[in-house]
């Protein structure tokens, strides 16, 4: 039983980097798009071009990943909790 109580704790701990990492997205993001009025040169191109765009394509495949993370680690706990189920079943015949 304790080690489904780890699959609950790494549940909680991908939910929270799942929800801090959208966080971040979201406000570097909002952050940029003020800028983008104020800043319209060819240098702010070339930066957003080289270095801001990838962060944002990085960032997306990154949160993909997180949550099919998540999906395999819920399904990995059904699994588990069903194995620990058949256990109990098989330890009480006589």
């Amino acid at each position: 039983m304790e080690n489904l109580n780890w699959f609950t704790n790494q549940l909680s701990s991908f939910e929270n980097e799942i929800w801090y990492a959208n966080q971040h997205s979201r406000r570097l993001q909002d952050f940029r798009d003020k800028l983008r009025v104020k800043w319209a040169d060819n240098a702010s191109k070339e930066l957003n071009k080289r270095y801001f765009n990838p962060h944002e394509q990085d960032l997306s495949k990154m949160l993909s990943q997180y949550k099919a993370e998540r999906l395999n680690l819920i399904e990995m706990q059904s699994h588990a909790s069903a194995a620990y189920e058949m256990s109990e079943k098989f330890l009480k015949i006589p």
